[in-house]
């Protein structure tokens, strides 16, 4: 008789940042309106340059996401604002004993703000399942500057994606309208990563919006 895998206790992460304009600051400064963090997500404020945009560091104390884990973030950039959200260390995904993982992110930049989301590489380590979704929403005047990593497997130590599963999509709305859409999608990493027409043997890909 076969017994059923036990079920571990599964982390699920969110943090929620507003910026707003600030008078005070330089042209296109802003200062920290709203922030709620849940473990294991945490969020950091390294002290800008004289007359930087103000920079926020989400940090998974974790260490990285097994399969069941979940990370979310909601981040709004009030008019005129400007901010950089980024990620002071490589994300990592762990095999999964068969859930997947959970990365959402939602952006919304308001008329004239400007937003910078530059995090660190997402790396999916042998047998991880990946289910990550990025929604930005901007208004007609709004600027985005939003850049991500994925490295399949760990080459310094010779290991190769073989297993496991993707599934990455973006979306992009201006005025309220889609402007953008996009989805990579595979569940046998190994075919899929060694297609001429798909990745062509790359060990990593990445995706930049400006």
């Amino acid at each position: 008789m076969s017994l059923p895998l036990p079920r571990h206790q599964r982390a699920h992460g969110r943090a929620e940042l507003l910026f707003a304009a600030d008078p005070a600051a330089p042209q296109g400064g802003a200062r920290l309106r709203h922030l709620y963090q849940a473990a294991p997500l945490r969020v950091l404020f390294p002290r800008p340059e004289p007359g930087a945009w103000p920079e926020a560091a989400l940090v998974n104390v974790g260490g990285g996401l097994a399969g069941g884990d979940s990370l979310s973030t909601l981040a709004r950039i009030e008019a005129d604002a400007a901010a950089t959200l980024t990620t002071p260390a490589a994300e990592k995904l762990y095999r999964s004993l068969g859930e997947p993982s959970c990365i959402e992110t939602e952006l919304h930049v308001e008329d004239g703000a400007t937003l910078e989301w530059l995090p660190q590489e997402t790396i999916l380590f042998d047998g991880a399942r990946l289910q990550r979704r990025m929604r930005a929403h901007l208004a007609p005047g709004a600027r985005l500057l939003a850049a991500e990593m994925l490295v399949f497997g760990r080459a310094a130590r010779g290991e190769a994606m073989q297993s496991g599963a993707l599934f990455d999509s973006w979306r992009l709305w201006r005025g309220g309208r889609l402007h953008w859409a996009d989805a990579t999608s595979f569940d046998a990493p190994e075919a899929a990563l060694a297609r001429p027409f798909g990745f062509g043997g790359a060990g990593a890909t990445a995706l930049l919006l400006l």
